[in-house]
């Protein structure tokens, strides 16, 4: 279980936790992220968006930062 540390008001400022325990909640949150943006590219497909190659993705993204 974490362990929680609180300041001198007794509020909850952060947790520590096991390795373990960070592991796996990164690893679900990436899985999380995952599913979110495959629900998106879904949605955006039935809207009838086009999909583009990712190197055009890429391409288009450094023009604009170059801008």
């Amino acid at each position: 279980m974490p362990q929680q540390v609180v300041d001198e008001k007794g509020k909850v400022v952060s947790v520590i936790l096991s390795i373990r325990e960070y592991k796996k909640m990164l690893k679900n949150s990436e899985e999380l992220e995952s599913i979110k943006a495959y629900d998106e590219a879904k949605k955006f497909e039935r809207s009838g968006g086009k999909f583009i190659p990712f190197n055009e993705a890429i391409r288009k993204i450094e023009e604009k930062r170059s801008v």
